[in-house]
């Protein structure tokens, strides 16, 4: 049946299979700046 195609939402101009761009309202996040662990104290074993 046209006009209800599951991969072709109605009012879409991309074509079958192409990926849906995000939308422009919404900013991607920044990379998280992951701080590496603090060294481990240097003490001699007990």
């Amino acid at each position: 049946m046209e006009g209800d195609n599951p991969q072709r939402p109605e009012g879409s101009d991309a074509p079958i299979g192409a990926p849906t761009p995000p939308p422009a309202s919404v900013p991607e996040p920044p990379p998280v700046q992951v701080a590496p662990p603090p060294p481990p104290p240097s003490q001699p074993p007990a």
